[in-house]
Formats: C-alpha cells, structure tokens, sequence
C-alpha cells in the first residue's frame, strides 16, 4: 500500500463492508487517503482493490482491543506521516429479537464493539487527531 502523499487522510473502522466500504469509496473518490480497517480481512482485499492500493492502507483490527488499536495506528502513522484528519468510528454490530432472547453474553459484545470499541478508537487515534 502507499502513502499519504500529503493528502488528507481518514481511518475507518468496519471498513470492510456496508457504510465503512461505502465512505472509503467516498472518501478515496474526493481525493482522500484511506485508512481501511474492520476483522474481515477478504472484506478489505476486496475493497482495497475497487479503490486501488495507492489510495489506502489496510489493517486488521478488533475494536475491542486496545493493543489492535495501538498497532493500527502505527501503520496508519507511518503511511500518512503521522497524520489524521477524521476518525470515521465506525464498527458495529447489532442483535435484534425479545430482550430475553437475546443472551447475556450477546449484550456484552453489542457493549464491547459498540461503545467500548469507539472509546477504544478515541483514545487510540486522539494522538495523530492533535
């Protein structure tokens, strides 16, 4: 993958598909640098591929890790020279169905994506935002 180049540049989380993949098209249309990052990796080959190597840099990342996100924000510092201009928190899931359908252990992963892993992102690319 390439850099920067001097561009403006945004990491997206659950970039591999949905509203993620859809805003890195977007984002890479208007000229942007893309940071493409989600847990399905053949999710983000593919979309790397529609908006060309040059123009992103791809990462494997669990939101709900913080060492993931200490190591993705390495590799996106070094591709954009330590840059950010827009954290696109994207990542999430949900479960639908009668609340006591749904287990608890199910909840806690909604919590752990959905809140935890945005916090998580916050702190981690609060740096590069600066």
């Amino acid at each position: 993958m390439a850099g920067a180049n001097g561009r403006k540049a945004i990491f997206i989380t659950g970039a591999a598909s949905g509203i993620g993949a859809e805003t890195a098209r977007h984002f890479a249309r208007k000229g942007w640098f893309c940071g493409l990052y989600d847990i399905n990796e053949m999710g983000l080959k593919a979309v790397a591929g529609e908006i060309g190597a040059e123009n992103c840099h791809v990462g494997k990342l669990d939101v709900t890790k913080r060492a993931d996100w200490a190591a993705a924000m390495e590799g996106f510092s070094a591709a954009t020279g330590g840059k950010m201009d827009v954290l696109f928190n994207n990542a999430g899931i949900g479960r639908h169905g009668w609340f006591e359908e749904i287990p608890p252990e199910e909840a806690d992963l909604v919590i752990d994506i959905n809140v935890k892993g945005v916090v998580n992102g916050v702190y981690a690319a609060l740096p590069l935002l600066k």
